[in-house]
């Protein structure tokens, strides 16, 4: 297709991108004219309501007592201007918000200003708007001005509300002012958003515009491409094959080059395209049978060829080979004669070998018995061993169970082991207690013996002292009534001496029983010494043989799992014994039938010397047919010499007929 101004994806899109432009700019003209209705009234709407809404703030009986005269810092000035001046920062788009009242006059004045420079209370307000020239006694209801109206401030549109006392007599009305300015600033904003989704539309609708034509150009040039290729070079090269083809030039080859287009859809110009990819497969396939034939055609006429000079040269040899079949036929008759004779000979050495073959009949059935023997021999020894691997699983089970006992019992033995030696270390500990016991007792004994000699000097002093006291009461009886007072001393001295000697005679029994108990107690002592060292002498014993106990105990189960490991060994050899045994009874089986096959061959080796007996009869009978049947030949040689030279003539002409053929071998 051509390319610039004149292509079609350039006009597509710029029929799309116009008519876009053209629907966007009337629909943004239309939404500009129906903001721009929509946007006063609404901005009317809104002021009226904030108007009447604000009115309401503002205290009517207050606002009567608010004269030319009140002070600005007055609370009934205050009271006013507070809620005016929060309207007014509150909403930055109005230019004035101020509260005006009649003169009675016909005219109106200001009273309460909200700008920051506000009028002076009672200034008239010379230019009237037309709402307040409609209501010089007063304003009844909220209402906006229809037109823009110019002051000495500006232009600008207004809206009012009456303000009333707690009676409901309009006292004054509240006035809101919105520039003009301020209004055509916000038809700007809307006119700039208008011309901004504008141009987005334009940018839009140009990339879309670009795309859906590239969207349908783009299969169109697809197409296009195809069909000249197939127009310029496919269809022109399978026209000239034919031609060539026709012509008897065997060596064409065509490819078709084009490939499908890769378009799917249910348009028209997909069906388009689906037609044209469908002609091309076909076309390929045209293509791959012409040269398919072509090849045939090759193949075949040169194998013609082939066949052609295959048959001159056979009719050329059959010439050469005529004459020599002559000779060989006289060769033959005397070939025959000798047949003749080996026939006789191979009669007597198939009779011979017959003989033979019976013998060999009677040693193959001894063969055969022999067989049936050892692989009777085989099944037994199988069986035999089913057994022994059975006893030898037992075995295994067995040594397995001995080397997990020899595992509890070394368990057990390393315990009994510790207990004893813990068992050997309480007697030692009991030996030093009883030897040290046993020195007590000796100690104690050596201090009864010691109490013993004290008692002993008690009891003398004891005597001693009754004798003295015996003496004293002698004289004090012979002292008389001055001796009365020692008497009695001598007396208590006597006392305390009879008291001293009985004390130390219970304690020298009690010592003497002591003295005993301690003797007996340290000869028990030495005998539970004694004992205790010839039980430390026994633990330790013990303690060795669990030691030995537990060296056995680990041998018997080292022992224990080398017997289960050999038995494994011998489970594993008797598998391998079994299919030895099994291979060796499929082989004796096999032999078995090896023999009776044998026995049969040689039946049937019988039967067929028996035939071949009969045959080389027979032959000899066949011979000399023979004889006569080899003069017939030599006549036929003579036809057989005439039909060389008419194929050596026919294949001259088969020669001439395929060099009109171009053959793609014989171009190479």
């Amino acid at each position: 297709m051509k390319k610039g101004l004149a292509s079609l994806q350039f006009q597509l899109t710029i029929s799309l991108v116009l008519l876009v432009v053209i629907i966007s700019g009337v629909l943004t003209i239309v939404q500009f004219a129906r903001y721009s209705t929509d946007f006063d009234q609404t901005l009317r709407q809104n002021l009226l309501t904030q108007v009447t809404t604000a009115a309401l703030s503002i205290d009517g009986d207050t606002f009567g007592l608010i004269n030319a005269d009140t002070d600005r810092e007055s609370p009934e000035y205050l009271k006013i201007i507070t809620p005016i001046k929060k309207i007014f920062e509150s909403n930055p788009d109005l230019g004035g918000v101020y509260t005006i009242a009649p003169d009675g006059s016909g005219g109106w004045i200001f009273v309460v200003d909200g700008d920051p420079n506000p009028i002076k209370i009672g200034t008239p307000i010379e230019d009237l708007s037309a709402i307040l020239q409609e209501n010089s006694t007063g304003i009844t209801e909220p209402a906006v001005e229809r037109d823009y109206y110019t002051d000495d401030w500006g232009t600008w549109l207004t809206g009012y509300a009456p303000i009333h006392t707690r009676q409901g007599e309009v006292v004054g009305a509240l006035a809101m002012d919105i520039a003009q300015s301020t209004i055509r600033e916000k038809q700007n904003q809307l006119l700039l958003v208008s011309s901004l989704i504008f141009v987005i539309s334009l940018v839009f609708s140009v990339f879309m515009g670009w795309l859906i034509s590239y969207r349908i150009v783009h299969p169109i040039k697809k197409v296009s491409i195809l069909a000249k290729s197939l127009a310029e070079r496919d269809l022109p090269e399978l026209a000239l094959a034919c031609d060539r083809l026709a012509e008897g030039d065997l060596n064409q080859h065509i490819e078709i080059t084009s490939d499908p287009v890769e378009y799917q859809s249910k348009s028209e110009l997909g069906n388009m395209a689906s037609d044209l990819n469908f002609m091309i497969t076909h076309l390929k396939a045209v293509g791959e049978s012409f040269n398919r034939m072509a090849q045939s055609f090759t193949s075949v006429l040169a194998e013609f060829g082939d066949q052609t000079q295959k048959l001159s040269f056979s009719a050329d040899h059959m010439k050469e080979k005529s004459s020599l079949i002559e000779a060989q036929v006289s060769q033959i008759q005397n070939a025959i004669q000798i047949v003749d004779e080996g026939s006789q000979h191979q009669m007597d050495s198939v009779v011979e070998t017959r003989d033979r073959l019976g013998k060999i009949v009677e040693t193959v059935s001894s063969v055969a018995q022999g067989a049936g023997e050892q692989s009777k021999a085989v099944s037994d020894t199988d069986v035999v061993m089913d057994e022994f691997s059975r006893l030898i699983e037992i075995v295994v089970k067995n040594a397995d169970d001995q080397a997990q006992t020899a595992r509890h019992s070394t368990e057990t033995v390393k315990q009994s082991a510790g207990v004893v030696e813990m068992a050997v270390e309480s007697m030692r500990r009991i030996q030093v207690i009883v030897r040290e016991s046993s020195q007590k007792m000796q100690e104690m004994g050596e201090q009864t013996r010691q109490i013993e000699t004290m008692l002993a000097a008690i009891t003398d002093i004891a005597s001693q002292t009754n004798l003295l006291s015996l003496n004293a009461a002698i004289e004090a009886a012979r002292a008389g009534e001055h001796g009365k007072g020692f008497s009695i001393v001598a007396d208590e001295v006597r006392k305390l001496a009879d008291k001293s000697s009985t004390a130390a005679k219970e304690i020298s029994t009690l010592i003497a029983r002591i003295e005993k108990s301690a003797s007996e107690a340290s000869t028990a002592m030495q005998n539970s010494q004694k004992e205790v060292e010839s039980g430390v002498q026994m633990g330790e014993k013990a303690g060795e043989a669990l030691i030995e106990i537990l060296d056995s105990v680990k041998q018997s189960q080292i022992s224990g799992e080398r017997i289960s490991d050999e038995a494994n060994k011998m489970v594993t050899f008797s598998d391998r014994l079994t299919d030895s045994l099994d291979r060796v009874s499929a082989i004796a089986q096999n032999y078995q039938v090896a023999v009776e096959q044998m026995s049969a061959y040689i039946e049937s080796i019988q039967g067929t010397m028996d035939r071949v007996n009969e045959i080389s009869r027979e032959n000899s009978g066949s011979i000399e047919i023979a004889s006569s049947q080899v003069t017939g030949i030599n006549q036929g040689m003579d036809e057989f010499s005439s039909s060389s030279a008419e194929l050596s003539a026919l294949s001259g002409k088969l020669r001439s007929t395929l060099a009109r053929f171009n053959l793609a071998d014989k171009n190479a």
